[in-house]
């Protein structure tokens, strides 16, 4: 009955161990390969990382997710929102859990950038500059003779880039408003 009972206890599979071995050693071939290598391709001398690595910089700790550290980098980030929101919408550098209006300054950033508009112009946007009362009454006589024009407007539905960039810079300085005199 003892025979039995191990001859029950043993795996029925024959290829199982020699299996297992196989990937055993494959895995310790992997990992000897890897080591070869990452030894072979090493650089020579990288004084920045050594710089780094030998001071326990912060970036390192950052990295390695010391919560310290995590912490002290949300503060930073919080305390440049805050700052700036201008700023950090423009950039995208955005906290951990932004606020909506930071969300969407980026959002509207990135989607201005890809039509064409000009750096100066998205901050202008995003900042509310108001424009003085010539510019804005010049901006929208344009943008009412613009949609008025056939050709133009032609172009502007049929997906015209320069078009679409001409309106989405004219709808800015109007929606920012006219700056009152002092």
């Amino acid at each position: 009955m003892t025979d039995q009972a191990q001859t029950e206890s043993a795996p029925t599979d024959p290829w199982l161990f020699p299996r297992d071995k196989a990937n055993a050693m494959a895995t310790d071939k992997l990992a000897q390969m890897t080591k070869e290598y990452l030894e072979a391709n090493r650089p020579k001398f990288d004084p920045v990382a050594d710089r780094y690595q030998s001071k326990g910089h912060r970036i390192d700790r950052l990295v390695s997710g010391d919560p310290k550290e995590r912490a002290h980098f949300e503060e930073a980030l919080k305390a440049k929102a805050e700052a700036d929101p201008v700023e950090v919408g423009m950039s995208g550098d955005l906290p951990e859990v932004p606020s909506s209006e930071l969300r969407q300054m980026a959002v509207g950033a990135g989607w201005l950038r890809d039509i064409g508009v000009s750096e100066g112009a998205i901050k202008e946007m995003l900042s509310g500059r108001q424009a003085p009362h010539e510019e804005y009454e010049a901006v929208k006589r344009w943008k009412a003779d613009a949609l008025r024009n056939s050709e133009w407007t032609k172009r502007l539905l049929s997906g015209d880039q320069e078009a679409q960039r001409q309106l989405v810079l004219a709808n800015i300085v109007l929606t920012n408003g006219v700056l009152e005199a002092a």
